[in-house]
Parts: C-alpha cells; sequence; structure tokens
C-alpha cells in the first residue's frame, strides 16, 4: 500500500460503514465529475476529446490550452478525483452557509493552501507530490466539459448541445519556495456547482486508500458509481459488458478489459459491502442495496405543549 495514500487519523472503511453523514470523513462523490470522466493517464496531445455516456447524456471533457507548459493537457490520474471530492465536501458541508473555503452565493471555493490540501487528502508533502496536485488543479479549472443530450424521434435524432467551463473565474497564488505554500480561489460555474451539490452522493472518503492505491483508478471510478447508483434503483437492473466498456475503459481491449473491471469490481465491492452486485456472462446485474452512509432521519417536530395547574 502505498503511504502516500494513507489518510491521517481515518480507521478503516470497514469499521466506518454505519457512519452518518455528519462524520468527518465522510465525503461526496459524483460517478463522473468525480471519478470516471477524467482518464488514467494523459492521452496523446492529437486526442480531440474524452467522452463518457449517462444514459441520454453524454460528458465531453475537452483540454485546453496550458500556458506554463505550453501544451494541450488534460486533468488525469488521481489527483482530479480526489481534487473534485473534496470541492464537493465543502459545497455540501456548506449548504447555504459561508465559510472559511465556501461561498455558496457567488459560488467560489478558497483553497488556503495546496499543502492544507495535501493534508486533508491524506498525501504527503514529500518529492513531488504538490507540484502534481498544484499541476492537475490548474488542468483541471481550465479544462471545458460539454454536456450533450440525445433525444431520439422516429426517423430523426435531436442533439442538445450545453457547453460547461468548470470555472468561471479563477486565482492562483503561486509561491516561489514551494507549491504546497499556493493556493487558489475559483468561481465554478453554475451547472458544476449545481451538479456536485445535488447529484453528489456520501462515502467513506477512508476507502481511497484501498481504491486508489495502485496505479489503476477504476476501483475507485466503479466504488464511486456503485455508491451512487444502487440506493436509487428499484429492481435488478443489467448492465452489458459494452456498456461497463464505454464507461470505465482506458483504452485497452474488451478482452483485457473484463479482467481489469472483475478485479477492480472486486475491490470496490470490499469498500461497499452492502452492494448486490451479480456477474454474468453478459455483464453484471445491479441490484436495490443500502447506501454506503446511513442518512440522518428527518428530525421530528414536536410541538410545544402548554400546561396549566
Amino acid at each position: 500500500m502505498s503511504a502516500e495514500l494513507e489518510p491521517r487519523g481515518m480507521s478503516s472503511f470497514l469499521d466506518n460503514k454505519n457512519q452518518e453523514e455528519d462524520t468527518p470523513s465522510i465525503w461526496y462523490g459524483h460517478s463522473l465529475l468525480t471519478a470516471s470522466l477524467f482518464p488514467a493517464e494523459q492521452p496523446s496531445e492529437d486526442t480531440p476529446a474524452i467522452t463518457k455516456l449517462n444514459g441520454n447524456i453524454e460528458y465531453i471533457l475537452e483540454a485546453s490550452y496550458d500556458p506554463v507548459t505550453g501544451k494541450r493537457l488534460y486533468p488525469s490520474g488521481k489527483y482530479p478525483r480526489l481534487i473534485m471530492v473534496w470541492m464537493a465536501k465543502q459545497i455540501r458541508r456548506a449548504g447555504k452557509r459561508k465559510t472559511a473555503t465556501c461561498d455558496p452565493d457567488r459560488h467560489i471555493i478558497t483553497l488556503p493552501s495546496v499543502g492544507a490540501l495535501c493534508d486533508e487528502l491524506g498525501l504527503g508533502h514529500g518529492g513531488r507530490t504538490a507540484q502534481r496536485v498544484q499541476e492537475q488543479f490548474r488542468l483541471l479549472l481550465r479544462s471545458r466539459i460539454s454536456l450533450r443530450k440525445v433525444m431520439g424521434f422516429k426517423g430523426s435524432d435531436y442533439h442538445d448541445i450545453i457547453d460547461i467551463p468548470i470555472a468561471k473565474e479563477t486565482v492562483f497564488k503561486e509561491s516561489e519556495t514551494s507549491a504546497e505554500f499556493s493556493g487558489l480561489s475559483v468561481m465554478l460555474t453554475e451547472e458544476v456547482w449545481d451538479k456536485l451539490a445535488t447529484e453528489s452522493a456520501p462515502f467513506d472518503m477512508s476507502a481511497a486508500k484501498e481504491l486508489l492505491s495502485g496505479r489503476s483508478v477504476m476501483p475507485w471510478d466503479i466504488y464511486l458509481w456503485l455508491v451512487g447508483s444502487l440506493p436509487k434503483i428499484g429492481r435488478p437492473m443489467p448492465i452489458t459488458w459494452q456498456w461497463l466498456y464505454e464507461r470505465f475503459g482506458n483504452g485497452t481491449q474488451l478482452k483485457n478489459f473484463k479482467e481489469q473491471f472483475k478485479k477492480s469490481l472486486s475491490k470496490a465491492l470490499k469498500a461497499y459491502p452492502e452492494a448486490k452486485v451479480d456477474l454474468t456472462s453478459k455483464g453484471i446485474v445491479l441490484n436495490p442495496s443500502a447506501p454506503v452512509i446511513k442518512r440522518k432521519p428527518p428530525q421530528k417536530h414536536i410541538p410545544a405543549r402548554k400546561f396549566y395547574r
């Protein structure tokens, strides 16, 4: 297990499965915006876009020109995933209240320093970690996401396309001495903010030390997909290998992908023991499952009583 990903002050996710949403180690994830939309490794420079399907909506990730490196680079690997769940956590925890890191009225997230972020993510500061986190934050906020909704009608298809830059404005404060002292302030677009605020699902962040401990990010991506999907379905749902390949595949052949997916699914299910997933020759079957994090029941309003002598 990589020491770099050992969350500080967090116990095993198997010990934390009954935690409620206000527990400190509970973060929030979106199956695409904090996981599978971002490539596992940096694609070649001539890659026009990364596309992922979610029902009849296609998510399209485009890289922007990076003035620091002079190249078109994509946010890739584990760091953009961790950065996005950190931002989702700030948004969900704040709600409508202004906090030190979150201004809901203006859709602004403030990062005091990369070092502070590394601490919260359970990452070390040694080597090039802080520099890589800073670089991926920069690439992430300069990328663009498009949503394409395809509506089928008899004899024709209609395509509604919405372009969503992740950030409207970004101010970087880069330290000349060390990347860990650098910080930033970012104003997210309304669409990205709303998706993180309303569509992200709670999960136990301590799972990261298992799911992102190796070179593959697929266990993390599968875990967040299951966390957000299984509690919502009302009946068994078969998923084909082709669909899984289009969502989680990273350029490998379908035959090799099946073995990778099975191994990654096994890791994800250890982090989500309540998940009910069946493997079949055609793919998998998702079954209705209890959430990985128990939601707090709404408090009942008890009217005040008047007592008379």
